[in-house]
């Protein structure tokens, strides 16, 4: 073969990808090798638009671990690897939509959100329960604004403690760190658990509980 190259793309195989605001998926391309022989090294590649790809990575986290032993799907409600629902991520690198997930399978991203994943598995964790749910997601209220730190509804506490729970397990992470690296809150630990601090005390563990009882906690409202 004379020259090739290789195409990357935020895509894998109809599960997830990263896309800009018309839908279009990001790629970049290898340099181009001439006068390969059987085999050639490409060497070390770093691909632009790298917090699209940050997110792109991030979903696989969530896609290994989502225990599903029939299919390649999210859920085993859909035990054909080849009709898969495939979750959307939106993303531009000057976005201010997000973050945020829609029932139409899309997370939203803000330009800087991909760098928190927590911040990519807790949106990405509301379109998991979505599909455990077989399209149906729980019908939710007085969710509109919520915060991590402060009561809100039962509803709200469901499905917003989901996706933070989501998030703590996977990254095996309590805290929620934010896109700004000096800008993070802590959830609160099961009680119990060794090496506990608190700097204030929240009003509730809202998004577990749903009730107005009593937690220690830190950090700004999500």
């Amino acid at each position: 073969m004379s020259s090739m190259w290789v195409r990357f793309s935020t895509e894998s195989t109809k599960l997830w990808k990263v896309s800009d605001g018309s839908g279009t998926v990001y790629t970049f391309d290898s340099p181009t090798k001439s006068d390969l022989a059987a085999g050639a090294d490409l060497g070390t590649l770093k691909a632009s638009n790298a917090r699209a790809w940050h997110a792109f990575d991030t979903i696989n986290i969530l896609w290994w671990a989502r225990n599903n032993p029939v299919s390649d799907c999210w859920s085993t409600h859909e035990a054909n690897s080849n009709a898969c629902t495939e979750l959307n991520i939106r993303w531009t690198a000057n976005s201010a939509d997000g973050p945020s997930y829609d029932l139409a399978n899309t997370v939203h991203l803000a330009a800087a959100d991909p760098d928190s994943e927590h911040t990519v598995l807790h949106e990405a964790g509301h379109f998991f329960q979505h599909r455990l749910y077989n399209g149906q997601f729980p019908a939710v209220t007085g969710c509109n604004p919520h915060f991590i730190d402060q009561a809100s509804s039962g509803s709200c506490s469901w499905t917003e403690g989901f996706a933070d729970s989501v998030a703590a397990y996977l990254l095996k992470d309590y805290r929620y760190v934010w896109p700004a690296a000096a800008a993070r809150t802590s959830r609160t630990p099961p009680v119990g658990t060794p090496g506990t601090r608190s700097k204030a005390t929240w009003t509730a563990r809202c998004w577990i509980c749903g009730t107005t009882s009593t937690a220690a906690g830190t950090g700004p409202s999500a």
